[in-house]
């Protein structure tokens, strides 16, 4: 079932990112020769208009076949024909290109009104006065690799509901609370949590010096803890939040990318920072277990991030796209259509070898 929700949300979101080109494209004149769900072989195709609209076999991703937008096509002729996207001004080129990703950032801002319409479990720090928080639990927010925390077992959203250290024992009501108990619990702890799943489970670990910068001599456990509630607001509130939500996780998705680049140039990143199809098919799977508008919170976090890694300047991307016609505005002429395939096939390629090496690492991470 897990996987065939995957499926589900990736046709969804390729869909309306696909959409917003068509819908761009149609409106500025243009004619849109495919609309492809999937990428080829071909299923089946049923055509309306001038549009054929196609289900394809392999399902990670989509397309739009706008006319005019490849380098045979400049080759051809047709930027003297009024409904090639080549004909068009550069703007309207870049309107086009970037209307799927503005797409999937509305996406994600309807998913979050509705999410936070009908309440989804959050951090309740900083929560707004105007929102109504129910069911607050101590819950484990972060927990570093590595650590004894990691090592027994313990698990992100974790609800923490007793500690227990030579016969004294605390339900821990705040964050703070409990690292004080940790911290004194030297010889070792047992805690009880409630995981995502429900499941009532107990785990012994033993705290360890040197986690915490500036405090090394302070036993710990590699946790961050904090108050998660189930967070909502009135129908008249909600899609104000979700926008600031959605910019704010923008953001962070921005930010977090460029410090993932900066680690690659340095040689420090790694692949465990990644998470590719079958990785995200086991996190829809537990942000299921919490909830539909837990879901669909989710699910708006990853159209954000097909928004933001689409606009990356590569070829084969929207992103890559975009530079094309930044450079063809300056130069005043277009690129050498062969020069063109050549750097969209090396990034096609690299883009799927990319999803391939990530696939695999999700794989070895389950065997």
């Amino acid at each position: 079932m897990t996987v065939i929700i995957f499926l589900i949300i990736l046709a969804v979101l390729v869909f309306f990112h696909e959409l917003g080109h068509f819908v761009v494209a149609k409106w500025s004149g243009i004619r849109v020769d495919e609309f492809g769900l999937g990428f080829p072989p071909k299923v089946f195709g049923i055509r309306y208009g001038e549009t054929l609209y196609s289900l394809n076999l392999i399902p990670f991703g989509g397309f739009v076949r706008i006319f005019g937008e490849t380098p045979e096509e400049l080759v051809s002729g047709v930027t003297s024909t009024p409904d090639s996207l080549i004909a068009k001004s550069k703007w309207t080129q870049a309107l086009v290109l970037i209307a799927g990703v503005t797409a999937n950032i509305i996406l994600a801002w309807l998913f979050l009104s509705i999410a936070l319409g009908v309440g989804v479990p959050m951090s309740v720090e900083g929560v707004p006065a105007s929102a109504i928080v129910e069911d607050i639990h101590l819950t484990i927010l972060t927990i570093v690799p590595g650590t004894p925390a990691a090592k027994v077992g313990l698990k992100t959203g974790d609800q923490v509901l007793l500690l227990t250290r030579a016969g004294e024992e605390l339900v821990p009501t705040s964050a703070k609370q409990a690292i004080n108990f940790i911290s004194t619990s030297g010889d070792g702890l047992s805690i009880k949590v409630v995981t995502s799943k429900g499941e009532t489970v107990d785990y012994r670990v033993k705290p360890e010096m040197g986690l915490i910068a500036g405090a090394p001599n302070q036993p710990a456990l590699g946790v961050i803890l904090g108050q998660v509630g189930t967070v909502a607001f009135a129908w008249w509130q909600a899609p104000w939040q979700a926008f600031k939500m959605t910019i704010s996780l923008t953001k962070l998705t921005v930010q977090g990318l460029g410090h993932l680049a900066v680690q690659a140039v340095q040689g420090l990143a790694t692949l465990d920072s990644v998470t590719g199809p079958v990785g995200l098919a086991g996190l829809v799977g537990d942000a299921r277990t919490l909830g539909l508008a837990y879901l669909l919170s989710f699910v708006a976090f990853i159209s954000i991030n097909l928004a933001v890694l689409n606009l990356i300047p590569f070829p084969a991307l929207d992103g890559g796209r975009l530079l094309f016609v930044l450079i063809e505005s300056i130069k005043g002429s277009p690129i050498k259509p062969r020069i063109a395939n050549i750097l969209n096939l090396i990034g096609f390629v690299l883009l799927l070898s990319l999803m391939f090496v990530v696939t695999w690492h999700d794989i070895s991470r389950l065997l």
